[in-house]
């Protein structure tokens, strides 16, 4: 069972930049020790590529450590069944090895792909959420439109994205 108020949502783009991905990978872990030590427990991953597959790959590596990070959860909120139905065999091999590490998964639409279970996704994992943990550059798509959700729902979240605005970067 969820208890909002213990739980953290991700979202971020499926392409983030190369040269800032191992830079990205250590902010995300701190703001997670954060977010623990701060009395979430519960971290949900929308299961798409890019950001919510590494926050994945990153709570698994942390619940490692059972003496520190021994109460983490990795909870899945998949689109759908077949969400990874399009993606390359590397790609899906990652999905499920994320699956088989989380500890809970929930299915937003049990019928299959819809034009909307996306979108049905995005606001479940908003509103099962207290905060999230994003990386987000631009308005448009999925992320834009999660956080846009959250502003609503007055969720707090940190922009991991914002880091690099004080720098000379081609991303940010």
């Amino acid at each position: 069972m969820i208890e909002t108020e213990k739980t953290c949502f991700f979202s971020g783009h499926r392409i983030l930049p190369a040269i800032k991905k191992d830079k990205i990978i250590s902010l995300l872990e701190r703001s997670i020790i954060e977010k623990y030590n701060a009395g979430i427990t519960d971290f949900i991953s929308g299961g798409a590529l890019g950001f919510d597959t590494i926050a994945a790959q990153t709570v698994i590596r942390l619940k490692e450590n059972l003496e520190l990070y021994g109460k983490m959860r990795l909870i899945l909120f998949l689109p759908c069944y077949d969400s990874d139905i399009n993606w390359n065999i590397d790609d899906q091999n990652i999905l499920s090895t994320i699956k088989f590490y989380a500890d809970s998964i929930e299915v937003i639409e049990k019928s299959g792909y819809t034009s909307t279970c996306l979108k049905n996704r995005n606001r479940k994992m908003v509103e099962s959420s207290c905060c999230g943990i994003v990386y987000k550059t631009t308005n448009h798509g999925g992320t834009g439109q999660t956080v846009a959700i959250a502003k609503s729902l007055d969720r707090p979240f940190i922009n991991l994205a914002d880091y690099f605005k004080s720098e000379n970067c081609e991303y940010y």
